[in-house]
């Protein structure tokens, strides 16, 4: 007795079911992905939250989260016209993290004239 074969139908519901487990494949990696990235977001927070001076603020700002989020460089520019910032840090005797991290400048255009719309 030969095999029966499969009629356009069942291939049309074959095709589809195969279309809709890969789509549900894709959609389970995002959320994956997605849960991830707020586990570390929320984490983030929390640090930043929990810092307890300006230095500590500023190293989970920069150091933290370039590590958190496997970043290759981070910068942060902070105005500061008046050097409260610079004068806070130096009396603290704890600088937070690397010069090529953390800039200050008088006013934002000094450090690029784009954000002088803000």
């Amino acid at each position: 007795m030969p095999t029966p074969q499969p009629d356009n139908q069942t291939q049309s519901l074959d095709f589809e079911n195969r279309r809709l487990r890969q789509k549900l494949a894709e959609l389970t990696e995002e959320a994956r992905q997605s849960e991830e990235t707020f586990r570390r977001c929320h984490q983030r927070e929390l640090l930043l939250m929990g810092a307890e001076d300006l230095p500590q603020l500023l190293q989970a700002l920069t150091v933290g989260l370039q590590r958190s989020f496997r970043l290759t460089a981070i910068s942060l520019v902070l105005p500061d016209p008046n050097h409260e910032l610079r004068h806070l840090l130096a009396n603290s005797g704890n600088f937070p993290c690397d010069s090529d991290q953390l800039f200050f400048c008088d006013h934002p255009t000094d450090f690029s004239p784009i954000y002088g719309s803000l």
